[in-house]
């Protein structure tokens, strides 16, 4: 009943195993444990988005089927195993991304996927070190009265980035639900100047006492003058207070700019991420 070796849909009895597996690389691993910890009491929706390798009634393996395609594994034979049903998502996925050398290991057997843009090198950053420039006064949660404006330079950051357009697909329903929902729980922080929104960042996942930030933005017309230093600060300091007192992020190799501001925050490399834009 227990033995054998196979690749199906994760079932709702199976998610703490998932967690688990999820949890021993947690800082490469941070939005796929934060959507497993999302999926709790629910029932039915982790078959829809991942699939678990198992060999001899251990869970080896898992890979998020959503909008991107993310993998963790504890043994090879697990990636080989979740190459299929990856493969299978690729036409609904923007991206695969996650810990570089699960990700270079799950493409290689993929097959033939159609990549538009490799970026095979991101530093992984801690906030480890005490920040060389004092935080901004400024920052502070955004509100609902800032969802408009939010969203507004949400998807400006989002094509500055990626590339495209987040809003290509449903007029911008879903990620204007997504820019609201971090809002609504107090995970968008914001300086305005002037009356204006100047710096943006929001905490896209929150898991056993560590939490990643993601989509950082400064206004490109204050770029180069000390501003993302000070607000990656005080971002830092009110995430430790508020949601976990361990902050990473993730940032493009090529981006030497984004790596100077991070630097000067007091963030330090801890590891390596791969995102492989579809």
């Amino acid at each position: 009943m227990f033995g054998g070796r196979y690749a199906r849909p994760l079932r709702s009895a199976q998610l703490a195993q998932a967690q688990r597996l999820a949890a021993r690389n947690l800082p490469a691993n941070m939005l796929l444990a934060n959507r497993l910890r999302e999926l709790e009491g629910t029932r039915g929706r982790t078959a829809r988005e991942f699939y678990a390798a198992q060999i001899d009634g251990e869970l080896v393996g898992l890979v998020w089927l959503d909008a991107n395609i993310c993998a963790v594994a504890s043994q090879p034979e697990a990636i080989r195993m979740l190459a299929l049903p990856a493969q299978r998502h690729v036409p609904r996925a923007s991206a695969i991304f996650g810990d570089r050398a699960t990700t270079e290991a799950l493409f290689a057997h993929m097959g033939r996927v159609p990549v538009r843009e490799y970026r095979w090198s991101q530093p992984l950053l801690e906030a480890l070190a005490n920040p060389l420039v004092p935080d901004h006064p400024g920052l502070h949660p955004a509100t609902q009265d800032d969802a408009d404006e939010v969203f507004r330079v949400s998807v400006e950051m989002f094509i500055e980035e990626v590339g495209v357009d987040p809003c290509r697909h449903d007029g911008g329903r879903s990620y204007r639900a997504r820019v609201g929902s971090l809002i609504e729980l107090g995970r968008t922080y914001i300086v305005r100047e002037t009356g204006r929104i100047v710096f943006k960042a929001d905490i896209g996942a929150v898991v056993d006492g560590r939490a990643e930030m993601h989509g950082v933005w400064v206004d490109p017309l204050l770029r180069g003058r000390g501003l993302g230093s000070a607000a990656i600060v005080a971002t830092t300091r009110a995430v430790m207070e508020t949601h976990a007192p361990r902050v990473s992020l993730y940032v493009n190799d090529y981006n030497l700019a984004a790596r100077r501001v991070y630097e000067k925050a007091g963030y330090r490399q801890i590891g390596e991420l791969s995102t492989l834009l579809l």
